[in-house]
């Protein structure tokens, strides 16, 4: 996404490039059920961690924001992360993960300190 954008603003492309339409394209055309499916077990992790211990949590992805909350939601987790805790790579441009602010963008959004949160990540990148 950030790669288009900037090839965008060169003016690279024949066209300019419209990153909530190629969320949506992502959101409309995935087929879910043949590369995510919902866990029973992950779910009452984040259910547990979210409502008995009573953490902090939000989602930060390099996706767009439509696309990525539509995984959420195929996965059986929307619920537990409310709109003001799922940040999209719009929501931080023009920096994005992995760069340092990024994630300050993100922390100070959720009133969260560096030394006291725990990342986990989806991808071995």
């Amino acid at each position: 996404m950030k790669g288009l954008n900037v090839a965008t603003q060169e003016g690279r492309l024949p066209k300019p490039f419209k990153q909530e339409e190629l969320g949506q394209y992502w959101a409309d055309h995935c087929d879910y059920a043949r590369f995510i499916r919902a866990d029973p077990d992950q779910i009452e992790v984040i259910r547990s961690l979210a409502e008995d211990v009573g953490l902090k949590m939000a989602v930060f992805t390099n996706s767009p924001r439509v696309y990525a909350l539509r995984c959420l939601e195929f996965l059986g987790l929307r619920k537990f992360f409310p709109d003001d805790h799922v940040f999209a790579v719009e929501d931080v441009l023009p920096a994005c993960k992995p760069q340092p602010e990024a994630f300050k963008k993100v922390l100070d959004a959720i009133g969260a300190r560096p030394e006291r949160t725990v990342m986990f990540e989806d991808s071995m990148k």
